[in-house]
């Protein structure tokens, strides 16, 4: 097999798991900058009140009501896009049309795990593959190749989904922090 397409398939796998891992960082960081607004949780609501009491009109009345509405919802899309992003997503192995049966790269059908194994360290979890079985298939460049093809549809899989969510989740973060902007100052300048 040619070594220039084994480097190819290495260095891709390389940047997609580096591009997925920056991904999680950044958004990490929005979702520390998302849990502030817990914190002064009393102040918001206060803030919200404020707003509400000093609506001179119906039609201020059902603008404040609606941006509370949308701030609310903003926040928690953001927050629960951003918690999404971060948590594993479900085997992509799902998502590739003809999959091979079980790559050397990220072996996704060596052990058969419960969800007790999260808990509870069972000695009887073994190995479905048998060890001389599974040595024996590195000797085949065919199925190695084709171990790193399925392993690097499976990142752009997860990088896509990664790239899709957190543009969302940047998009209601600044909605959520134009509209607390909005009534922000119309708490000020309505309120005091």
């Amino acid at each position: 097999m040619n070594n220039n397409k084994f480097n190819f398939l290495y260095n891709s796998i390389s940047d997609l798991q580096k591009i997925i891992s920056s991904i999680d960082t950044k958004i990490s960081i929005l979702l520390i900058f998302l849990i502030i607004p817990v914190t002064n949780l009393s102040k918001i609501i206060f803030i919200f009140e404020k707003s509400i009491i000093n609506c001179t009109t119906n039609y201020s009345l059902i603008i404040i009501h609606i941006s509370i509405l949308f701030f609310t919802l903003s926040w928690i899309i953001a927050f629960l896009l951003s918690f999404l992003i971060l948590i594993g997503i479900h085997n992509p192995y799902k998502h590739i049309s003809n999959p091979i049966e079980n790559s050397l790269y990220y072996p996704h059908k060596m052990y058969k795990i419960r969800f007790s194994d999260a808990f509870i360290t069972r000695i009887s979890v073994k190995s479905i593959i048998k060890y001389n079985k599974y040595l024996k298939s590195f000797n085949d460049d065919n199925f190695l190749f084709k171990s790193l093809v399925f392993e690097q549809m499976k990142l752009v899989y997860i990088r896509n989904i990664k790239i899709i969510r957190s543009k969302l989740a940047y998009y209601f973060t600044a909605s959520w922090l134009f509209i607390g902007f909005l009534i922000w100052c119309n708490y000020l300048f309505k309120c005091r």
